[in-house]
């Protein structure tokens, strides 16, 4: 019974107040009223302050609005780095729609399979995506393009929490690829729950080096937004640009895999850059304890290892590293979220033995689009909440004995080819 309330109760009490009521834009719209004149986004020569990116989006949401988005509309964004993927993003978010990333470095039939399974009418797009990427018969607009002919001013919320934000596609342990779609509630709940772990305040200035396919661009590109944070971006510049970049811009956060960050620490004068970092935010892939043997000398702020897959919304569990010593853990649930290590009849194992590892709280995404088979397979009724899900990530894990979790690999024999 002591060892059931331990991992149930003691090691899962994660309860935290969040405005749930709120949907994301709506709290960059917040921000935006707070600190107008504040730059929110600088790409090489460009800056954008945040009354010009919220009038901006404001006027192509409305555009967007008369194309037909609203609540839980998907629309395509195929754009390359730049202020105006910002505009893009939120745009979709006001319009009440969700945005659903299309990489234009992406093979052509990749972007066709996501366009046909997501019944997709509407794409934005950007200034140099290759000719004929996007299939006839659907609509494209211009995400760089001003449309003064629309207001500036925010054009009130058609979207409510349970709708959609954004829809990402990941390949997961089948191989094929599927569209999870993420509501505002998620992303607002996981919001709340980096606060602390990040540093909402004082604001710093972020480094922004992920493409929006991958969902850890949400911290780093609406987080930050709503919080008032500067944002860098990194463009189609190499990795090794990032030193110079943190030099030149003071950046205080970078997010990064490990595998950038051991890109990164190979270089001498990254690393001496690295030294005015309030945070390292390091999680996609395992953590090596020789990387951060490498990195800890030279970060001066805090180094946290970060799990989580899309289905979950970005990152359920955080571990600040602070000692070098074993495997590097991946610590404990977030806000609102439940960690359980499950046997193979999903009943609890004790601290020290290896289970699947199981998730729960506000942060499970609504499921798969047109997979319901796969959805109620993966997403399956909590054993421990009437009424609550879990999500089954396929990952082996275990509870150490002070109530932080280490990651042990795979349940089946899924490799990771090429990211």
């Amino acid at each position: 019974d002591a060892e059931r309330l331990k991992v149930l109760d003691k090691w899962n009490h994660t309860a935290v107040e969040y405005p749930a009521g709120k949907c994301v834009h709506e709290l960059i719209e917040a921000q935006a009223e707070r600190t107008p004149d504040v730059i929110a986004v600088v790409f090489e020569d460009r800056a954008m302050t945040y009354r010009e990116l919220n009038a901006r989006a404001n006027r192509l949401a409305r555009a967007l609005a008369k194309h037909g988005v609203g609540p839980d509309s998907l629309v395509g964004i195929c754009m390359e780095r730049s202020p105006d993927l910002l505009v893009a993003m939120l745009a979709v978010l006001k319009a009440g729609g969700g945005y659903v990333p299309l990489d234009p470095a992406f093979p052509k039939q990749r972007i066709h399979m996501m366009l046909d399974d997501s019944g997709i009418r509407t794409v934005l797009l950007g200034e140099r995506v290759p000719e004929g990427l996007i299939p006839e018969g659907i609509e494209t607009l211009s995400a760089s393009g001003s449309y003064t002919g629309e207001s500036a001013e925010n054009p009130g919320t058609t979207a409510q929490p349970g709708h959609i934000a954004y829809m990402i596609y990941t390949s997961g342990s089948t191989g094929k690829p599927k569209g999870v779609m993420v509501e505002h509630r998620n992303v607002v709940n996981f919001f709340t729950a980096m606060d602390p772990v990040a540093g909402a305040e004082p604001a710093g200035v972020w480094l922004a080096v992920t493409s929006i396919s991958f969902d850890i661009s949400v911290l780093e590109l609406l987080w930050t937004l709503s919080r008032g944070f500067r944002i860098v971006l990194l463009g189609d510049r190499p990795a090794g640009s990032i030193a110079s970049l943190v030099s030149e811009h003071g950046v205080t956060h970078l997010q990064c895999t490990p595998s950038l960050a051991r890109i990164v620490a190979a270089d001498p004068a990254a690393l001496r850059g690295l030294g005015g970092l309030r945070k390292l935010l390091l999680g996609g892939e395992a953590v090596p304890l020789s990387l951060v043997e490498q990195l800890r000398p030279w970060v001066g702020g805090e180094i946290h290892n970060m799990y989580g897959p899309t289905e979950t919304t970005v990152w359920s569990t955080i571990h600040r590293i602070t000692s070098a010593g074993g495997n590097v853990p991946i610590g404990r649930p977030i806000a609102n979220t439940q960690i359980y290590v499950l046997d193979a009849y999903r009943n609890l194992v004790p601290a020290g033995n290896s289970g699947e590892l199981y998730i729960g709280g506000d942060g499970l995404a609504r499921g798969y689009l047109n997979h319901a088979e796969l959805t109620a397979e993966r997403f399956v009724d909590s054993p421990f909440a009437p009424g609550a899900r879990l999500y089954r990530t396929g990952d082996l894990g275990r509870w150490r004995p002070d109530g932080t979790l280490e990651c042990l690999g795979r349940v089946d024999n899924q490799v990771k080819l090429r990211g």
